[in-house]
């Protein structure tokens, strides 16, 4: 029966080594006065001054460990969200639910209120624990001006335009 324990023990010791330790704290970082955010589940992200930000993910051998990467416009206004980044070491790396390239630049529109998520994933093997990681920089938010309609108007008859309903004079 000791031996029994023995070898029960090594096992559960073995197989708690292999087990990837995952963190529950998320991580968010605040750019452009609380306009954007960046929140990370791995709980690891940090800011390289105002415009970059870097995050990994790491996995054990025999593990596979996704990291969500959600940004946020919480601003008032739509906003356009642009960023360089460069991701290495990954199994698959997204950028709203499409796999892209190793290193690129991206510009999305986000709606005031909404967010649009990355996801870095690394895939330990056999041998070697694996860590994935994401830089961005070059990061840029600029809010968007509301949409102007105006109609214009060009009467042959009597050469006059209007625009919006107001007379176009001559500038005279």
């Amino acid at each position: 029966m000791k031996r029994y324990s023995k070898w029960l023990a090594t096992i559960i010791a073995i197989v708690l080594l292999l087990m990837p330790l995952k963190s529950f704290a998320a991580t968010t970082v605040s750019f452009f006065d609380g306009q954007m955010t960046i929140v990370d589940s791995a709980g690891n992200g940090k800011s390289n001054g105002e415009t970059g930000y870097t995050v990994q993910t790491a996995a054990s051998r025999f593990s596979e460990t996704i990291n969500t990467i959600t940004i946020s416009n919480m601003g008032e206004k739509d906003a356009t969200v642009s960023f360089s980044y460069t991701a290495s070491n990954y199994n698959t790396f997204t950028i709203a639910d499409v796999e892209v390239s190793a290193s690129a630049n991206y510009s999305t529109t986000v709606a005031a209120g909404q967010s649009f998520q990355i996801k870095l994933t690394a895939k330990g093997t056999m041998l070697n624990a694996k860590t994935a990681t994401l830089n961005l920089t070059e990061i840029t938010y600029t809010q968007l001006a509301p949409s102007s309609e105006i109609a214009f108007e060009f009467n042959s008859l009597l050469g006059t335009v209007t625009a919006g309903g107001e007379s176009i004079g001559s500038g005279d």
